[in-house]
């Protein structure tokens, strides 16, 4: 047999050991020199490669005969057409080959189908991985680009005005739902606030409107920033992107005094005023009420009733907090509030909140903070679930009252729930609350006599309206808003 003959697979008919090689060689008549010769002495002679290309063995007939010449006859024309059949193929192209025929076997056939399926799923499987891990970075180029635009606009941070500040003007126009921009310094958090008549329609989108698992920074449903009509508290909800370390995940800093004494000011310009903003508390709380002996501290709250019941809030707060910053707050102060997630505990699926509190630069202050002062607080207070990881006993069981929280309504369901993993960030929302429980930090915990409603870490069905009902006036010509999800 000739040695092309067996380079498609094709094995000899019998063991090589078993007969003797006659004549090999490069004479002109048929190829052959009539030197006989064993197998194994041919074996050790090893041709030339150009004498390998195209040399033939013949059997001894005296020895054995395996077949006879018509046998070798329909071997060759066999393997003839196999040989075609292999070119023919390849020709065609292996994803060609693997498309299922009218000839094909059932066997044949389940084959391909079952070859194509695992393609498609190995594809996809493929894609989902890459979108998931490219995503944060296609939102961190967009967000990167509007923050350009955003501090190349600034000349002096003291805008202050009924129409809109010129800076946002290009946001305003592709997404009218952007109502400010915050930034600290010493940290990556330089975001576009959003704000939505759906308290988390932000949760698993970009500025844009376009998906990201990152979300973006969004304002709570209650809070107000119409010029002359701010809330009370300007409460902002973002993600603690563990993977990526965006959104709020840097806002776990604050947990350490010395970052404090560093980085004091919080920087949240709306779309009518420029902000500076000084931390004054820094606490871990509960999500949900069982978390806390069924307490929950409703650190969203943006209305009092009287200047005695705000008092009485802001000493829970500073009591919660773990550190003693000695940034006085009054009643007349504009409040900011930054909460993201917590890994400190969880429970029923609901992680602790890492709540951040400033209050405005005052009319005349500078954003000049004396932090030499601040020290840690080595009794602050935290829900029990807190104390129960860590082994601890709760100093402040004994005598407390546990609150009233509003009585759960079932929650919106969202594609973002469904995709939250361990190194996202549940919001809680308080956009559906109306007046919250206060307590105070006397010997025992005061109820206010009004009951509150719905107070929740999972969102809810939001209201209808929001604070941002107004359009605002914008000093220049705007173009249409365009939707770029």
């Amino acid at each position: 047999v000739k040695k092309r003959k067996l380079s498609i697979g094709r094995p000899l008919p019998l063991d090589p050991s078993e007969f003797t090689v006659v004549s090999v060689g490069e004479s002109e008549d048929e190829g052959f020199v009539s030197e006989t010769v064993s197998f194994e002495q041919f074996e050790k002679a090893k041709p030339k490669k150009q004498i390998v290309q195209d040399f033939k063995i013949r059997i001894d007939e005296n020895e054995y005969t395996p077949y006879e010449d018509e046998e070798y006859v329909a071997l060759d024309v066999e393997l003839e057409q196999y040989e075609k059949e292999i070119d023919k193929q390849m020709e065609k192209g292996f994803f060609r080959s693997k498309l299922i025929k009218k000839d094909d076997t059932p066997a044949e056939k389940a084959r391909k189908i079952s070859f194509f399926v695992a393609l498609i799923v190995l594809v996809s499987a493929l894609l989902h991985i890459a979108f998931y891990f490219l995503n944060p970075f296609l939102q961190g180029f967009k967000i990167s680009s509007a923050a350009k635009e955003i501090h190349a606009a600034e000349q002096v941070r003291n805008y202050n005005s009924p129409i809109m500040n010129p800076k946002f003007t290009s946001l305003y126009s592709k997404n009218n739902d952007i109502i400010g921009w915050i930034k600290i310094e010493g940290t990556n958090i330089d975001y576009p606030v959003m704000q939505n008549v759906q308290d988390d329609f932000y949760l698993r989108k970009g500025f844009d409107k376009s998906y990201s698992r990152e979300g973006s920074i969004f304002a709570d449903g209650k809070t107000v920033i119409i010029y002359g009509k701010e809330s009370k508290n300007i409460v902002l909800y973002g993600h603690n992107m563990i993977s990526t370390g965006t959104m709020f995940r840097q806002l776990e800093k604050y947990l350490r005094l010395d970052f404090y004494k560093k980085r004091p000011v919080v920087m949240f310009d709306s779309l009518y005023r420029d902000s500076d903003y000084k931390i004054f508390a820094v606490f871990i709380t509960n999500a949900i009420k069982s978390q806390d002996n069924g307490n929950y501290f409703d650190y969203a709250q943006n209305t009092w009733k009287s200047e005695q019941e705000f008092n009485n809030w802001i000493e829970e707060v500073k009591l919660r907090s773990v550190i003693s910053t000695g940034v006085d707050v009054n009643y007349d102060d504009e409040l900011l509030t930054l909460q993201t997630c917590n890994e400190s505990f969880e429970s029923e699926d609901e992680k602790a909140r890492l709540v951040v509190m400033a209050r405005r630069v005052r009319a005349g202050e500078t954003t000049a903070t004396d932090t030499s002062a601040a020290v840690s607080n080595n009794k602050a207070k935290y829900p029990q679930m807190w104390y129960d990881v860590n082994g601890l006993s709760n100093p402040y069981l004994e005598g407390e009252q546990p609150t009233t929280p509003p009585k759960p309504t079932k929650p919106t369901k969202t594609s973002a729930t469904s995709t939250t993993t361990t190194t996202t960030t549940t919001v809680t929302s308080a956009a559906t609350s109306t007046q919250p429980t206060v307590t105070t930090t006397k010997p025992t915990q005061v109820k206010t006599t009004k009951k509150p409603a719905k107070t929740t870490a999972k969102s809810t069905k939001p209201s209808k309206t929001t604070a941002k009902t107004t359009e605002p006036t914008v000093e220049t010509s705007q173009t249409e808003s365009e939707n770029n999800e």
